[in-house]
C-alpha cells in the first residue's frame, strides 16, 4: 500500500501517518508513506505549498476568490486537474512502479486529481483511494477516476456519491492516531505536560501555520476563572513571539510554537478552540474533547465549520464576546466531557486491503478524438493569430494572397502617389486636382457620401476605397464599410484598395482580396502639415518614390482640409511629373514587383528601402503646355 501526502500544513501529513499506524497495528499489508507533492516538480510544489500558506497568513482576501473559482466554475477546476495531470503523471507512475504498490491512497486533493486523471486515461492500473478529512468541499476532494473515497460521516458519503456515482464512497473510522481513542490517562498527560491539575484547560490552535485570531481566543478563554490556556502557534514564529510578549505576565497562559505532542495536548484539554478545522477537528472529536470553531471565517473553512456545527460536532462562534460566553458555559462544573463517539464503520486498512478496481477508463476512441480536436483548435488558433497580428507578418509575407503591392512598374498606368484625406477634405481636394494635376489617386474613406465624391469624379481623379485597419475585433465592420464604399464608387472586377492604419495585419490584405480588390500598401507615408512647403514636399515625394525599375507607392495623408494644407499639396504636385496614360484609372491593375519585406511605414517620411535614383521630377503636363 502506497500512501501519498502533501506537505501543505500538518493535517494531510498527519492523516497519512495515522493511516500507516492503523495499518501496522491491524497487521495488514506493507505500507509505505511518501510525499507526493514532489512528483509535481520543484516549482509546482513550491507554488502549491507556499501559495496556500501566503494566502492563509497574509492574503486572506485572495483565498475566497480562488475557492469560488474552483468550486463554482467547472472549466477552471477541469483546467487545474489537467495541469496537475500533465505535471505529475510521469513521476507518479514511476513512484508507483518503484514501490510495487497494489493500492495507492491520497490524502491531498491535488494528488487525488492527478491520480484520478491517470486512472481514467489508462496511465495507472492499480486502484486509487482518496482519504477525505474534511466535512465539506466534496467537489475538490473527489474525482471520477478514483475507485474509492473514504469519508468520516454518512452525510459526506451521500454528497460524494452524488458527485462521482453510487458505490464509490464508504464511511470509515477517522484517520487519526489510535491513541486518541484512549482518554483514561488524562491526569498523567497533564503531569507530563506540566499543566496544573484540577483546572479547566482550553487549547487554542491555529493549525500548522498559526492562522486565525489566536490572541482574541486566548483573551476570551482567560475571561473564565481559573482557566489554563495553552496557545499553539504552529510554525508562525512571528506570532509566537508576539503572543509570548503579550502574555508574559499571565501565569495561566502558555504559548507554544510547533510541537510534536499535539495529540497529548488534545487529550489533556477540556475544550479546543480551533480556527482552520481540518484534521485537528477530527482528532478532537475522536478523543471526546469539546470543539469550538473561531477565528477564521472564509472560504472552505467557513463551510467546514458550519457543517460541523450542523452535525452537532462543534460549536460556532464569530466574536470574542460570543466565544467567552460559550467557553464559560462549556467549562461550567456541571458540564461533562463528551464521550468518544462510536462510529459504526470499519478501519481504513481493512477496507483498502479488499479494494478492487471500480473505475471505467475512458475509451481509446474518445481519447483519440479529444487529441484530434485539441490539435485542430490549436492549429486554428495559431492560424488566426498569424493572420490577425502584424507580429507574424514575416511568416505570411511569402503567401501571394497575404502581401500587398508596395511598388508598381514604370510602364503601368496606375498612379504611384495616393492622397488619403478625411471626408471634409474630399470636395476641396477634387477642386484642387481639377485646377492642378490629375496624376494622383485619392483614397476615400468609408464614411464618404456620393455628394463628397462628386467633385472627384468631375476632376477625373482615380478614386479607390480605403481600408483603415483598426483591430481584429472590427473586421466584420471594416468589411461592411469597404463593401459600401465599393458600391458607391461603382467599381467592379479588379480594383485597387489602399490598406492603412497602425494595426495592419495579413488578414486585412486577405479581406481586401475577398471583395475583388488588389491591396495596396504605402512604401512611404508622408504627413502633410500646414507648415510644410510645396518644394520640400515635392522633394520628399520624388526621393521616396524613386527606384531603378519601379515607383514606390507614396501615401500623402491629410488630416484636415485647410487652405494652407491644400496649397502645399497643390504646389508639390505641380512640381512632379508622373507617367500617366489616358487608359489609366481606378480600375487599372497594379503589378506586384516589390519584395514581401516591404511594408507600411507609420512615421513621417519613413522609407522601407533607401532609394537608388530620383527620376520623378519636373513640372506637370498641363503647366508645360
Amino acid at each position: 500500500m502506497l500512501v501519498l501526502s502533501a506537505d501543505v500544513g500538518e493535517g494531510h501529513v498527519s492523516s497519512a501517518r495515522a493511516l500507516v499506524a492503523q495499518a501496522r497495528a491491524w497487521g495488514g499489508p506493507t505500507v509505505v508513506h511518501r510525499d507526493g507533492l514532489r512528483c509535481f516538480g520543484r516549482v509546482a510544489a513550491f507554488v502549491i505549498r507556499e501559495g496556500y500558506r501566503i494566502q492563509l497568513r497574509y492574503a486572506q482576501w485572495a483565498f475566497p476568490l480562488l475557492y469560488a473559482l474552483f468550486m463554482h466554475v467547472p472549466g477552471a477546476r477541469r483546467a487545474g486537474t489537467l495541469l496537475l495531470y500533465r505535471l505529475g503523471r510521469r513521476r507518479l507512475a514511476g513512484l508507483v512502479a518503484r514501490e510495487r504498490a497494489d493500492v495507492v491512497v491520497s490524502t491531498h486533493p491535488a494528488l487525488t486529481a492527478a491520480l484520478g486523471e491517470m486512472r481514467r486515461r489508462r496511465r495507472l492500473s492499480v486502484p486509487v483511494c482518496a482519504a477525505i478529512t474534511d466535512f465539506a468541499d466534496w467537489k475538490i476532494w473527489t474525482h471520477r477516476g478514483v475507485d474509492l473515497h473514504l469519508v468520516c460521516h454518512e452525510a459526506g458519503m451521500r454528497a460524494v456519491e452524488c458527485t462521482v456515482g453510487p458505490g464509490r464512497a464508504i464511511v470509515a473510522l477517522p484517520l487519526v492516531a489510535p491513541e486518541l481513542f484512549d482518554v483514561s490517562d488524562k491526569e498523567r498527560l497533564r503531569a507530563e505536560l506540566a499543566i496544573p491539575q484540577g483546572r479547566p484547560v482550553v487549547l487554542v490552535s491555529g493549525g500548522g501555520w498559526g492562522v486565525g485570531d489566536l490572541e482574541g481566543a486566548t483573551c476570551a478563554a482567560l475571561a473564565s476563572a481559573d482557566t489554563f490556556v495553552v496557545c499553539v502557534c504552529g510554525r508562525n514564529e512571528r506570532l509566537r513571539a508576539r503572543l509570548a510578549e503579550r502574555f508574559r505576565d499571565h501565569k495561566r497562559v502558555r504559548v507554544l510554537g510547533y510541537t510534536s505532542r499535539m495529540r497529548d495536548l488534545l487529550r489533556a484539554a477540556d475544550v479546543v478552540v480551533h480556527s482552520t478545522g481540518g484534521v485537528t477537528s477530527l482528532e478532537a472529536i475522536a478523543c471526546g474533547t469539546r470543539l469550538v470553531a473561531y477565528g477564521a471565517d472564509f472560504a472552505h473553512i467557513r463551510l467546514h465549520n458550519r457543517t460541523l456545527a450542523s452535525l452537532g460536532l462543534a460549536e460556532l462562534c464569530s466574536t470574542r464576546r460570543e466565544l467567552a460566553a460559550k467557553l464559560a458555559t462549556l467549562l461550567a462544573p456541571g458540564e461533562q466531557r463528551h464521550a468518544v463517539p462510536v462510529v459504526p464503520a470499519a478501519r481504513a486498512p481493512a477496507l483498502l486491503a479488499e479494494l478492487e478496481p471500480r473505475v471505467r477508463p475512458i475509451p481509446v476512441w474518445r481519447v483519440a478524438c479529444a487529441r484530434a480536436a485539441a490539435s485542430l483548435v490549436v492549429s486554428v488558433t495559431l492560424a488566426c493569430w498569424m493572420l490577425a497580428t502584424d507580429d507574424a507578418r514575416w511568416a505570411t509575407a511569402h503567401l501571394p494572397g497575404l502581401r500587398p503591392t508596395v511598388a508598381i512598374a514604370r510602364e503601368k498606368t496606375t498612379p504611384a502617389t495616393v492622397v488619403e484625406a478625411p471626408r471634409p477634405a474630399l470636395a476641396p481636394l477634387g477642386r484642387l486636382l481639377l485646377r492642378r494635376c490629375g496624376t494622383v489617386a485619392v483614397a476615400a474613406a468609408g464614411d464618404a457620401s456620393a455628394r463628397d465624391l462628386r467633385p472627384l469624379f468631375a476632376a477625373r481623379v482615380a478614386v479607390m476605397p480605403a481600408l483603415h485597419a483598426r483591430s481584429s475585433l472590427h473586421l466584420l465592420a471594416e468589411r461592411r464599410t469597404l463593401a459600401r464604399t465599393v458600391r458607391r464608387l461603382g467599381l467592379r472586377h479588379r480594383f485597387s484598395v489602399l490598406v492603412s492604419g497602425r494595426n495592419v495585419a495579413p488578414v486585412h490584405y486577405l479581406l481586401a482580396r475577398s471583395i475583388g480588390g488588389e491591396p495596396l500598401a504605402a512604401a512611404v507615408e508622408l504627413e502633410i502639415r500646414r507648415s510644410v512647403s510645396g518644394r520640400a514636399l515635392a522633394r520628399q515625394i520624388a526621393s521616396a518614390a524613386a527606384a531603378r525599375q519601379h515607383q514606390r507607392i507614396v501615401v500623402l495623408r491629410i488630416h484636415d482640409g485647410s487652405p494652407a494644407t491644400l496649397a502645399a499639396l497643390g504646389a508639390a504636385l505641380s512640381r512632379l511629373q508622373v507617367t500617366w496614360s489616358p487608359g489609366g484609372g481606378a480600375s487599372a491593375r497594379a503589378a506586384v514587383t516589390a519584395r514581401p519585406r516591404a511594408s507600411t511605414a507609420t512615421a513621417t517620411a519613413r522609407i522601407a528601402r533607401p532609394p537608388t535614383s530620383t527620376a520623378i521630377s519636373g513640372p506637370c503636363a498641363e503647366e508645360r503646355s
